[in-house]
């Protein structure tokens, strides 16, 4: 189980912290990796996101901590992070 967090905070060997915030998310729904199929939410700007499935895209209410969550097959994939601004 992944928790997806709204900032995820990081330092490098200097100690300078940066902070990221989820853009994308890949999710896999079915039983194995072999197969089952794939779903991606992207975020706009406005901070909601949209459902790519296939051959359709459209805005979804969704919220971060309920992607992945949707039934029991489906799991998160992939995370993509933006850095925010200094």
């Amino acid at each position: 189980k992944v928790e997806i967090n709204s900032e995820l905070t990081l330092n490098d060997r200097e100690k300078n912290k940066y902070t990221y915030k989820p853009i994308a998310i890949v999710n896999h729904i079915g039983s194995s990796i072999n197969s089952g199929h794939y779903v991606a939410y992207i975020r706009d700007l406005d901070e909601g996101w949209y459902e790519n499935n296939d051959s359709s895209t459209h805005k979804t209410p969704i919220k971060l901590n309920e992607i992945g969550k949707k039934n029991k097959n489906e799991k998160v994939y992939m995370i993509v992070y933006e850095k925010k601004s200094s």
